[in-house]
């Protein structure tokens, strides 16, 4: 499900439906989720005003109603902050859309993929061994 709300306020508009396209790419790793997110959402936004698209970039993020500990299936909240793009209205104008932020909250439908174990980028203080076999 995927939900959203376009506020112009240039002209006085409110979208709150409509059909909404998300993509995504550049996948990093990230300390704060413990796994790898993409960094790059391209979303598409067809509303009653017109179409909205931009690219949004991943400064941050965090986990949401969670511990120290990342569960098997979190919920992400994603800081975006740079956010830029267009707005073609029905009339056909483009309106250049530049100085965007946004946040995003995904509830994930797999684990992140935990390529790299914890031990090898924690800066907790562990003990003994960090392998028992190569």
């Amino acid at each position: 499900m995927k939900d959203f709300a376009i506020y112009d306020i240039e002209n006085k508009k409110y979208y709150p439906e409509g059909k909404m396209e998300i993509t995504h790419s550049d996948r990093a790793f990230m300390r704060e989720l413990d796994g790898f997110v993409p960094m790059t959402y391209n979303i598409k936004i067809q509303s009653e005003g017109g179409i909205y698209e931009v690219n949004a970039h991943v400064g941050n993020a965090r986990t949401w109603g969670v511990t120290y500990k990342v569960p098997d299936n979190p919920v992400a909240v994603l800081i975006f902050n740079k956010v830029e793009g267009t707005f073609t209205g029905r009339d056909s104008t483009v309106r250049t859309l530049t100085g965007g932020r946004g946040t995003m909250s995904v509830r994930q439908w797999h684990a992140y993929p935990n390529i790299l174990s914890r031990e090898l980028y924690s800066d907790e203080e562990k003990s003994g061994e960090k392998f028992e076999t190569l």
